[in-house]
């Protein structure tokens, strides 16, 4: 059973980031609204998270093995 077409694809989500970084934007985040095929890049900080102990440890590891 098919879905139907779709609206956008992976490589249109791909060019969108890409053009956006390269102008200058720090994206962090997109939607996609799959009734009409909009795409929206969301940029800026975003909302602060509370980083997780494990996102902790992970962000300590990643410190301490970029040095080797």
């Amino acid at each position: 059973m098919s879905r139907g077409p779709h609206a956008f694809r992976q490589g249109d989500v791909q060019r969108l980031v890409k053009a956006a970084a390269k102008a200058g934007l720090r994206v962090s985040g997109i939607r996609v609204d799959v009734s009409n095929g909009t795409i929206t890049v969301e940029t800026g900080d975003g909302p602060k998270q509370d980083s997780s102990a494990l996102d902790q440890w992970m962000a300590k590891r990643a410190r301490q093995t970029e040095g080797h």
